[in-house]
């Protein structure tokens, strides 16, 4: 019994040496070794420090060219940044690299060359005063100017931009006609007017890539269009004292736009090329009108009109070079490049289908404020 007494008491005095030994070894000897407790925060991390700098991070905003954002860890690989811009500020990761925010202006001027594929015929409008139909020679115009304004307001963190434009266009000619229908040499005037208003919303993004031929930067554009043209023409020689063909198109629809950046030598210069597309539906408004000396000179005068709803496709193209000056302090850029536009199946009807194309060199400013 004594004997079990005993070995009971040795094998409890082991055991509680062992725990003791166990718990000892286990148990760090400076409070600054214990493990960090575990917590449970669902709020991102604000406050951690870019690589590119001290500051918080903010989150990558919005992209609809991709679900990559590029975030400040990968941002110093992308060749785009360090084209666009020199020094990032990890602070402003969620602005486009030189695409200034807020209100901005922009005047554009192009030296334009309008040229209308005239053909319009009366048919059998005139017929009650005038058996033969009549379709006038349209002069080829002169070269001019044509201005286009533009206000926006870009918002910040790539949210895009809304932006109303408006341009005008005022071109006249004038040439001599051989063998006139009125007998012997004619004289021939016209004269071109058009009005053309844009109300957009553009997106902005990086669309980071190794191959020179894919643009660094895209620009997309959708909105309305609202645009009027008027054309006119008059003929007169020998017997006849005045002809004259008009057509007017009043119309709206829906435009779109995409525009790339190509970075060259430094952020300062990029190339650009723009495709530009449109649908406007209106009404068109044929007008035609004669005057002329008949028998006994007794004068003879005509006119009539009708109206067409057409559907007027437009497609444009434009490319040129961009500048930003050192001393616009990034809310300055420059562009020079050229334009060609085309307006189809004007006036159509028919006999008659009158189609304007519009080129030619332009400069443009615009100034963010």
């Amino acid at each position: 019994m004594n004997s079990i007494c005993c070995r009971l008491s040795f094998a409890v005095a082991l055991l509680v040496t062992i725990s003791v030994s166990c718990v000892s070894a286990i148990e760090p000897s400076d409070p600054a070794d214990l493990p960090a407790p575990i917590t449970h925060n669902s709020s991102p991390n604000v406050g951690s420090i870019d690589e590119l700098g001290e500051g918080p991070v903010k989150p990558d905003p919005y992209r609809w060219i991709d679900d990559d954002p590029v975030t400040p860890s990968s941002r110093s690989t992308v060749s785009s940044y360090a084209t666009f811009i020199d020094d990032v500020d990890p602070n402003d990761i969620l602005e486009r690299p030189g695409v200034p925010v807020g209100w901005y202006s922009a005047l554009e001027l192009t030296a334009a060359n309008p040229r209308l594929s005239f053909r319009q015929n009366s048919e059998g409008l005139l017929s009650n005063t005038f058996p033969d139909p009549i379709a006038p020679t349209y002069a080829p115009l002169d070269w001019t100017v044509m201005p286009k304004f533009t206000l926006g307001y870009r918002r910040p963190e790539g949210l895009g931009d809304l932006s109303v434009s408006y341009r005008f266009l005022f071109s006249q000619g004038s040439t001599a006609i051989p063998q006139f229908v009125g007998g012997g040499t004619g004289s021939g005037s016209s004269n071109l007017q058009l009005h053309v208003m844009d109300l957009d919303y553009s997106l902005t993004d990086l669309f980071p890539n190794d191959l020179w031929l894919v643009p660094r930067q895209m620009r997309l554009t959708g909105g309305i269009r609202v645009a009027g043209i008027q054309d006119k023409t008059s003929n007169s020689g020998g017997s006849v004292l005045s002809q004259s063909a008009s057509n007017t198109f009043v119309g709206a629809g829906p435009r779109f736009a995409l525009e790339g950046l190509y970075p060259i030598s430094s952020h300062r210069w990029t190339l650009f090329s723009k495709f530009e597309g449109a649908g406007v539906i209106g009404n068109d408004r044929q007008s035609f009108s004669q005057s002329a000396t008949g028998a006994n000179n007794l004068i003879t005068s005509g006119s009539a009109s009708n109206s067409v709803t057409v559907g007027v496709p437009v497609i444009g193209l434009k490319a040129g070079l961009n500048w930003l000056p050192d001393w616009g302090g990034g809310n300055v850029k420059m562009s020079a490049g050229y334009q060609w536009e085309r307006w189809f199946f004007l006036g159509t009807d028919t006999t008659s289908n009158n189609e304007l194309t519009i080129q030619g060199p332009f400069v443009r400013g615009e100034v963010a404020f």
